[in-house]
């Protein structure tokens, strides 16, 4: 696209090439020549001379197509969170960008004054990708080649078919040069035409509602702003996605930020089922008559009925002697008794007239409701009908709304007689037994059967039962294994008589209070030496065998005032009458209990504390297993003794290039060393027999390493076991070293 031009004027004369169509490049002067005094002639024969030179060479770019547009509006990258507009023939525009432009410039492209000279548009409905608006090729308007500081900025209507409020779209664009050639399609951007009425669900129904014709409460806004000429609403049943019911266009106007009502009326729908899910959405029509979109939907449930009673006792004939309690089984899937529901009973005599009309109670721990008859209710001994119905409030049984229809129970029937009379005349009301096998005793007008229940006291909890048994015997031993010590009970017996008439005693209250075993005699705490110890290092315990028989001799606990919450020894053989305290700690009077325990049935009772005390004074160290205590030493000559509190911790070294690796552990435990002379035993005349036996009680402690407990003249005591040990026995007087590293436990519990 140049062309090699000369230009000559008067004296002058220019050689050069000037750029070819509409590019702004700047012309470039190849050669010039000025100041001649005249042309040369070109005829005949002229001398020659050397003016100047001329060179010839040509400066071009090969043309690149456009890259996609940018800045374009309207739309997001998003489908799913597009650009909302407000109209439906959206200004679609961009910003042409090309290498050989003004864009160039910076972006690794040079200024060779290309633009744009066309554009393409393409519209497509996102949920179905259906194509809406594809125009041909437009052409670009001076305007639009020099919009955007020469980049070429372009815009166009929408003009495609109709778009729908609320549906989003997709578009996207691309763009031709100066020479023609298309660029790279952009990537796509979506945006909604908005609903100018938005309709709100804040108000009524919602929850359960006492009604199955409801009004329906929404509020409108407007973008412009303008009020509603008509509504529309739709009805959901449970998770049904579809609407079950869709209202007519209705009349209704309701300003900007207003509310209005759809009555039922105005729905004109069939009255809704009772206890089922619901949900609406309302849609409002602008004045401009644009519809809305649907709203969200709000649910509500209606109130569901209670159910038709059932269960009913008595029912079928049964003969009572007393008024009886009317029990039946009634539930409500959305009411309790603390939101309103009620249990309904009739009485009725036995042509089925009603007697009268009464509530029952519910009982939470039975699961039933419950009525006591009475003298109002059975004014005489005859047979009579009963039946039961709900009513929550709103509904009775059966989604009835009038009580006179509400869905009854079937019947039930009984037979109110005058039965024989029954009385319990051991043990009385009151009573104290110190028994778990008591005899009750009654008296009976007449019997053919009976039965004997005991109760939880307070309750219809049957802890024994004997019976129903055809017997007229009027006394029963209540067998072992049913009473508890330190209880209350109710005792009733029923009983039959040959009519089948049956007759009820009162309850009558006990408790129970079985005898203890008898308190240990003789209880002594005697300080004692053990072994080769010596001076006393354990404490005796002593007591004079029980006097509770063989048969329920469950035990004697013995304890100790220091170790809390449990025995710290329980012998379970009677023969046995002592025990040794071997871990007692220096200085201590100690304080020791001895209770006998006796079975009584299922429990056991123990007898009054019988109490002894005892101290040591240990002359050294003294050390014994744990597991056999008779595996002891004392080391009564202590030289040297450290005691220390360390971190119980452990260091590995894995390689010289690595840092060490340290377990720590959240404890800390004792570490105690020290050095002690095995001295002869005063008490003894053979000095140096007497040095080898405690040297070799100590060594065949270290031998066993046992778990040791290690007591010093200092009231110290720890769970502990050998670390290092070595003595020399070539000295006058044996001399012993020794670590020891406490070992965690609990005094009383063999570790």
């Amino acid at each position: 696209p140049i062309a090699i031009g000369t230009l000559a004027t008067g004296a002058s004369l220019n050689h050069g090439f000037a750029s070819a169509g509409s590019f702004d490049a700047p012309n470039k002067n190849l050669y010039s020549r000025a100041g001649l005094s005249q042309l040369p002639d070109p005829f005949g024969h002229t001398s020659s001379s050397y003016e100047g030179h001329l060179t010839l060479w040509i400066y071009a770019h090969t043309n690149e197509a456009p890259v996609a547009p940018n800045f374009r509006t309207p739309g997001s990258s998003d489908p799913n969170n597009p650009s909302v507009i407000t109209t439906t023939t959206p200004d679609l525009a961009g910003t042409h960008r090309d290498r050989n432009g003004v864009w160039g410039v910076g972006n690794s492209g040079y200024d060779d004054g290309d633009k744009i000279s066309g554009y393409r548009i393409e519209v497509r409905r996102h949920s179905d990708n259906a194509v809406m608006w594809s125009p041909s090729k437009f052409t670009a308007s001076p305007e639009e080649r020099s919009a955007e500081s020469g980049q070429g900025r372009f815009s166009v209507t929408y003009a495609g078919t109709s778009l729908s409020r609320g549906t989003v779209y997709g578009w996207r664009c691309c763009t031709f040069d100066d020479f023609g050639e298309q660029g790279t399609w952009s990537d796509w951007l979506y945006f909604m035409p908005s609903s100018l009425g938005q309709v709100t669900l804040a108000g009524a129904p919602t929850g359960k509602i006492e009604t199955n014709q409801p009004d329906f409460a929404f509020t409108w806004s407007h973008q412009t702003p303008l009020s509603t000429n008509a509504a529309q609403l739709r009805l959901y049943q449970g998770s049904n996605p579809s609407p079950v019911f869709t209202s007519g266009t209705i009349s209704k106007t309701v300003a900007n930020n207003a509310s209005g009502t759809l009555t039922w009326a105005d729905v004109g729908a069939s009255n809704l089922l009772w206890g089922q899910a619901y949900s609406y959405s309302v849609r409002g029509r602008d004045t401009n008559n644009v519809w809305s979109n649907w709203s969200d939907k709000r649910s509500f449930a209606t109130n569901a009925p209670p159910s038709i009673p059932d269960g009913l006792s008595p029912a079928n004939g049964e003969i009572v002697t007393s008024r009886p309690l009317l029990t039946f089984l009634l539930t409500d899937p959305d009411d309790t008794v603390w939101t309103g529901l009620v249990g309904k009973v009739r009485v009725k005599d036995d042509t089925g007239s009603v007697i009268s009309t009464e509530d029952a109670t519910y009982n939470a721990v039975t699961g039933f409701w419950e009525y006591q008859t009475d003298s109002g209710d059975l004014a005489s001994h005859d047979t009579y009908r009963w039946d039961a119905y709900g009513y929550d409030g709103t509904l009775y049984s059966g989604a009835r709304t009038v009580e006179n229809s509400a869905i009854k129970s079937g019947e039930g029937t009984f037979v109110y007689a005058d039965g024989p009379t029954v009385a319990i005349d051991e043990p009385e009301d009151t009573d104290t037994i110190d028994s778990s096998t008591p005899t009750v005793e009654w008296t009976a007008s007449a019997q053919n059967r009976y039965r004997l229940r005991v109760y939880l006291a307070g309750t219809n909890e049957i802890v024994y039962q004997r019976g129903p048994t055809v017997s007229g015997a009027t006394s029963w031993q209540i067998p072992a294994g049913y009473l508890r010590n330190d209880t209350s009970y109710e005792i009733e017996v029923w009983v039959e008589d040959n009519s089948l008439l049956e007759g009820v005693s009162q309850r009558v209250a006990v408790d129970t209070d079985f005898t203890p075993p008898p308190a240990a005699e003789g209880v002594t705490a005697t300080p004692i030496p053990i072994g080769n110890d010596p001076t006393p290092t354990a404490i005796l315990v002593q007591w004079e065998a029980t006097a509770e028989p063989p048969e329920t001799y469950a035990g004697t606990y013995l304890s100790r005032d220091d170790v809390i919450g449990r025995p710290y020894q329980i012998i379970t053989s009677a023969a046995v009458t002592s025990f040794i305290d071997y871990l007692p700690t220096s200085g201590v009077e100690y304080v020791y209990t001895v209770r006998h325990v006796g079975q009584r049935d299922l429990d056991l009772v123990e007898s009054d504390a019988v109490t002894a005390s005892a101290q040591v004074n240990l002359p050294g160290v003294v050390i014994c297993a744990v597991e056999n205590p008779e595996l002891r030493a004392v080391l009564d000559s202590v030289q040297e003794r450290r005691h220390e509190r360390q971190r119980d911790e452990m260091t590995f070294n894995v390689g010289s290039r690595a840092e060490p690796t340290t377990f720590r552990s959240p404890t800390m435990f004792w570490r105690v060393s020290g050095e002690y002379r095995i001295l002869p035993r005063p008490d003894l005349d053979d000095a140096p027999a007497s040095i080898r036996q405690r040297l070799a009680d100590l060594l065949a402690l270290e031998s066993a390493d046992p778990v040791m407990y290690y007591r010093d003249e200092r009231g110290r005591g720890l769970f502990v076991r050998f670390e290092s040990f070595d003595f020399d026995e070539f000295k006058l007087y044996p001399h012993v070293r020794a670590s020891f590293r406490q070992e965690f436990s609990e005094l009383g519990v063999r570790p």
